[in-house]
């Protein structure tokens, strides 16, 4: 009766264990080992704010210059205002600059500069587009070392893949014809 007893008490405590850690995800995650890419995964991720804190706080603690990209990403792909604001501070604390939310200020000043990326970086752009559109991990995943321009350079322009209907016989026009551009306007051409 002691042996069953022993047994049912130790099924108890397993089953309270494994409870808790199905409820409690950061629990959980506490016992994987974390990568720096994780921190700023969290703050998109989770909607905790003792976790993002805890991301942000570390962050923070730990800067490097290649952790700049990657903070303008995130203040870019999410919709908490909150969050934003405190990413905005962050980097104003850490590059000196006051651009707030201009986000192309941002990416002007990192442009600006030699290309510094995280050695996960690949990896963290992957995961960040894919909550857009699971088709976009696969371009950056594991591409850094068959790549031509910086990845850094990359941005989304909105839409899922295959989100812009292609062109079908579209009217030709000559340039001197375009009178709706301006000399400075950027145009490009595709030679098939």
């Amino acid at each position: 009766m002691l042996l069953k007893f022993s047994r049912l008490k130790v099924l108890f405590f397993i089953f309270i264990c494994s409870s808790l850690l199905g409820q409690n995800k950061d629990l959980a995650l506490n016992f994987e080992k974390r990568t720096e890419v994780d921190y700023f995964l969290d703050l998109i991720v989770s909607p905790d704010k003792v976790t993002q804190g805890r991301s942000l706080t570390y962050i923070e603690k730990n800067w490097k210059p290649e952790f700049g990209i990657m903070v303008v990403e995130l203040m870019y792909f999410n919709n908490n205002s909150d969050l934003s604001l405190r990413l905005a501070l962050l980097l104003q604390k850490k590059t000196g600059k006051q651009y707030g939310y201009d986000y192309n200020k941002w990416y002007e000043l990192l442009w600006s500069k030699e290309e510094k990326l995280h050695p996960e970086y690949h990896s963290f752009k992957a995961k960040l587009h894919n909550y857009i559109d699971n088709k976009f991990g696969n371009y950056f995943l594991n591409r850094q070392g068959q790549r031509t321009i910086r990845f850094d350079e990359i941005r989304w322009g909105g839409v899922k893949q295959d989100g812009i209907p292609p062109l079908r016989n579209p009217r030709m026009i000559s340039a001197e014809k375009a009178t709706y551009l301006e000399d400075d306007n950027v145009v490009f051409g595709i030679e098939v």
